[in-house]
C-alpha cells in the first residue's frame, strides 16, 4: 500500500518512473492538467502572479528529462542573469529529495542540468541577450518561456528562433506569465493566435484553489494601495491577478490614448493633405505613420502604418510606396493657380538618419529631417 510508504521510498520510485505529481499543489496542478488538452505546437499559460508557474514548468522539465533519452528541453527568461536568479531559487526545492542516481547536475560550464539516467539535458538561457539567437540550435523536445510578457523581442524569438527546433522533432513549447504592462506587446498578439488555435488557458487569482477570498483581498490591496471594492478597478490588480490586458497609464507615452475614443472608422474628405512620418531603427523598431489633416474636425488622423526590424533601406522604400499607393492613389488632383495641389503625400518628414534618407531620396522618396531644437515650435510648425 502506498500509505505504508515513507516519503524516501515514494521519492525514489516517483524520480525512478518520472512521475512527479507528488511535487505539484493543486494549483499547479491545474496548470499542468491544460497541456495534454492542446494539440498546438505551443500553449500559453496565461496565469495570475503566484501560481506557481516556474516551479510547475520545472516539474514538467524534469519528468520528459527521466522518462527519455537524449531530449533537448530548453528554459528561457527575459536574459541569461534572470534565467539564472530564478532557476537557482526554485530548482533546488524540485529536485531536493531526488535520489543520487536519478538528480539532475548542473554544469555551469554549459549553462545547463543534465541527467544522468537518460543523457537529456535542460538548458538555461535568457530570450533577449543577442535578440534570442544564441538560442538557435539543431532541435528542441521541450521549450519553456517563462515570463514571455516581459521579453522584448518575444514573437521574433518564439517564431523565428525557437518554432523551427521545435518542428523537426515534433517538439511542444509552453510560454507562461502574466500580463505584460502595455497591450502593444507581443505577447497579447501570441495569445490571440493562441486562442484561435485552442491552446491558450487562463488563471486568474479567483481560480487558484490555494487562495482564500481573504487572502485575495489582501494580495489585491497590498500590490493597489488602496482597499475594499476599489482594488478591483486599479492598473496593477486587472494586469497582475485578473490577467486582463491594460495599458499601465503611468508608462504610458500618450496617457490619455484609449482605443474607445481614439480608433474607429474616419470618412476621409475628397481633398486633403497627406502626410508622413517616420522613426528609423534597426534593432528598435522602424515606424512610418501614414496621415491626413482633418481641416473641418481640426484633427490629424492616422490611416495606417509600417512597422519592422532589421529592414534594408530599398526594402522600406518599397513598402512605402506600396502603402502610398494603397492609401492615396484615388485621392483627387485639382488645378489652382499657383500649380497642382493635393501633390500625396504633402510631406514626409522623418529622424535625421542622413545616409538613410539620402538613400530614399534616391529611390524617389524625399523625407524632410525633423528639427529638434524647439520640439513645441517644430510641432506646432
Amino acid at each position: 500500500m502506498l500509505a505504508d510508504l515513507t516519503h524516501e521510498e515514494i521519492a525514489y520510485e516517483s524520480w525512478r518512473r518520472g512521475v512527479l505529481s507528488y511535487k505539484r499543489h493543486a494549483g499547479q496542478q491545474q496548470l499542468t492538467n491544460a497541456i495534454p488538452q492542446c494539440t498546438a505546437t505551443i500553449a500559453i499559460l496565461h496565469a495570475a502572479r503566484g501560481y506557481g508557474k516556474t516551479f510547475d514548468a520545472l516539474v514538467d522539465c524534469c519528468e520528459l528529462g527521466l522518462q527519455e533519452r537524449n531530449r533537448r528541453m530548453v528554459f528561457a527568461a527575459p536574459t541569461r542573469e534572470d534565467a539564472k536568479k530564478i532557476v537557482s531559487a526554485v530548482m533546488p526545492m524540485v529536485i531536493e529529495d531526488a535520489p543520487t542516481a536519478f538528480k539532475p547536475v548542473w554544469i555551469s560550464t554549459d549553462h545547463l542540468f543534465y541527467f544522468p539516467s537518460t543523457d537529456s539535458t535542460l538548458i538555461i538561457e535568457g530570450a533577449d541577450d543577442d535578440r534570442g539567437n544564441h538560442l538557435r540550435g539543431p532541435h528542441i523536445h521541450k521549450f519553456v518561456g517563462d515570463e514571455v510578457a516581459f521579453w522584448r523581442h518575444a514573437r521574433y524569438v518564439i517564431k523565428s528562433v525557437i518554432l523551427p527546433q521545435l518542428q523537426r522533432v515534433n517538439g511542444h513549447a509552453r510560454l507562461h506569465s502574466s500580463s505584460p504592462e502595455s497591450v502593444g506587446h507581443d505577447f497579447v498578439g501570441l495569445c490571440e493566435e493562441a486562442i484561435r488555435a485552442d491552446a491558450y488557458f487562463k488563471f486568474t487569482v479567483h481560480d487558484n484553489p490555494r487562495l482564500s477570498p481573504e487572502k485575495i483581498q489582501r494580495d489585491a490591496e497590498e500590490i493597489s494601495g488602496k482597499s475594499g471594492n476599489a482594488v478591483w478597478i486599479e492598473t496593477s490588480v486587472r494586469r497582475e491577478l485578473l490577467c486582463e490586458f491594460v495599458t499601465d497609464t503611468a508608462r504610458a507615452v500618450i496617457p490619455a490614448f484609449s482605443d474607445e475614443l481614439h480608433v474607429g472608422e474616419v470618412d476621409r474628405p475628397e481633398f486633403v493633405d497627406c502626410y508622413e512620418g517616420m522613426d528609423l531603427g534597426l534593432v528598435d523598431l522602424t515606424h512610418v505613420l501614414f496621415g491626413f489633416w482633418d481641416f473641418a474636425n481640426a484633427r490629424l488622423v492616422i490611416e495606417d502604418e509600417i512597422v519592422g526590424q532589421y529592414m534594408l533601406t530599398k526594402d522600406v522604400a518599397a513598402k512605402i510606396k506600396a502603402k502610398e499607393a494603397e492609401l492615396w492613389s484615388t485621392i483627387p488632383y485639382f488645378e489652382a493657380p499657383r500649380g497642382k495641389h493635393n501633390h500625396v503625400p504633402w510631406a514626409r518628414y522623418s529622424d535625421n538618419e542622413a545616409q538613410q534618407l539620402y538613400d530614399l531620396a534616391a529611390m524617389g522618396l524625399s523625407f524632410a529631417p525633423a528639427i529638434k531644437t524647439d520640439k513645441e515650435a517644430a510641432i506646432n510648425r
